[in-house]
């Protein structure tokens, strides 16, 4: 079978139409990290909690253009409602406190220690971040 130059524009044509048709495959739920922002300018954010296993009814994806997008990844910027934060126990933007979107759990979290070099004790420690599963 001979393909002319013509019908071969025609077929890309439309492959590529029905390609950009096609909604992004999204994933059912979505994993997010919770953090305060630095003080000031400059200090680093503290991580307050991993939340696991999102469904999409407690995120917002205004930031992203909704689910049809022409971003690659338009996950990235979704972010959890006001009102999945509060459920979780968190109080939301308006007191600094933010979520993001994350690929995977990291395997360690550092937790910063004060410790009394003389007795060898362990004056202050930071919290390390929670870890809750959206799911149950």
């Amino acid at each position: 079978m001979k393909i002319t130059k013509a019908q071969l524009k025609q077929i890309i044509k439309e492959e590529l139409g029905m390609m950009s048709e096609q909604e992004p495959e999204m994933a059912e739920t979505h994993d997010f990290k919770i953090y305060e922002e630095g003080h000031f300018r400059g200090d680093p954010n503290t991580t307050l909690a991993y939340i696991v296993n999102v469904p999409m009814s407690m995120i917002d994806t205004s930031a992203s253009g909704g689910l049809k997008t022409t971003y690659v990844k338009p996950e990235r910027l979704f972010e959890l409602t006001p009102e999945a934060l509060e459920q979780f126990g968190f109080p939301g933007a308006q007191s600094g406190v933010y979520s993001s979107q994350i690929e995977e759990l990291p395997e360690l979290v550092q937790v910063s220690a004060t410790i009394n070099l003389k007795t060898g004790e362990v004056v202050d420690m930071d919290e390390p971040p929670k870890f809750i599963d959206a799911q149950g």
